[in-house]
């Protein structure tokens, strides 16, 4: 089961639309909005749980473990990010598009080793931060000023490489508010 992209989430879209015009009226988002702007990180977070950038790591073993079978120096394992981000286990509603599984309260309560849209560790994505203020910045800024819904045959259909995509991109019809 896919989950729908963000945009066919109008509720979730107002509340962030709503908080993002409160905080900045009709100038641009920057860095000094994003502590006023949380619901629209958590949309974000979301969005990463559901397709994060990279879907699967390799990591090569260096010390002889177990879990829940040996594992030997030089063997490779796969950390398929995509399915932990989706696993019943440790989601409820695990397809579902929930942008409060990122309150602060519901993130304080859950293994930080559960999400992992930019890895962890020593190898974490060195943007990692970068990339999630601009992105905190500029959805800000176009749901400020925008509606988005989702054009004819636009739900997409997520491919893996390396990294996760939409198979045809995503369509968008964008009305200025």
């Amino acid at each position: 089961m896919v989950a729908a992209p963000p945009g066919a989430h109008p509720n979730a879209q107002e509340r962030a639309r709503a908080e993002a015009r409160a905080a900045l009226g009709d100038s641009p988002a920057g860095a000094d909005h994003m502590e006023t702007t949380r619901y629209v990180k958590q949309v974000i977070e979301e969005a990463m749980r559901l397709y994060p950038p990279v879907g699967m790591q390799a990591r090569n073993v260096r010390r002889a473990d177990t879990l829940g079978r040996e594992i030997l120096p030089n063997d490779v394992l796969f950390l398929p990010i995509y399915a932990v981000h989706r696993h019943q286990m440790w989601w409820e509603r695990p397809n579902e598009f929930d942008p409060d599984r990122f309150s602060p309260e519901a993130m304080h309560a859950r293994d930080r080793y559960l999400y992992l849209p930019f890895g962890a560790g020593p190898r974490v994505c060195v943007g990692a931060n970068f990339a999630m203020m601009q992105a905190h910045i500029i959805l800000a800024t176009l749901l400020a000023r925008y509606r988005f819904e989702l054009g004819p045959n636009s739900l997409p259909m997520p491919t893996m490489s390396m990294t996760v995509r939409p198979d045809t991109g995503v369509r968008l019809a964008v009305k200025r508010i």
